[in-house]
């Protein structure tokens, strides 16, 4: 009895631990989040919402990362504001600081590819030239 007993425990230890590894590997934007990631171009919020906005949007828990960089308030962000966040955002995860290794370690398909950092670098130039031109 004792045996069927601790058989029982581990299985239910184990699917508990699968459990939590599946279900939360698969991230879609909150609610509402969609108008926020629609401000971007397709492929950009494609990467965005898979390795960037489960840290940095308002409803984050991440307190610093919302500090950093919140693409809830992107909207609010004055001019200057946004081309110095669009430069960090090429330059963290060119030194491949973004999404950070404790993140990786629990995530690592959030990892970004060589291709993703070049797409959003290049997006990020274009953004911050569109940006200023519209400043003059």
């Amino acid at each position: 009895m004792k045996n069927i007993f601790l058989a029982l425990s581990a299985s239910f230890l184990a699917m508990a631990i699968f459990l939590s590894f599946t279900t939360g590997t698969k991230q879609l934007p909150a609610p509402g989040n969609d108008e926020i990631l629609n401000l971007f171009p397709t492929e950009v919020s494609t990467i965005l919402n898979n390795s960037c906005f489960q840290c940095h949007n308002s409803d984050s828990k991440n307190v610093d990362a919302k500090k950093g960089l919140n693409f809830s308030e992107w909207k609010k962000y004055s001019v200057i504001k946004k081309v110095g966040k669009l430069k960090k955002v090429c330059e963290t995860i060119t030194e491949d600081e973004m999404p950070p290794e404790k993140f990786l370690e629990r995530f690592p398909h959030k990892k970004l590819t060589d291709e993703q950092v070049k797409l959003l670098c290049k997006w990020v130039k274009e953004e911050s030239e569109k940006i200023v031109k519209n400043m003059n």
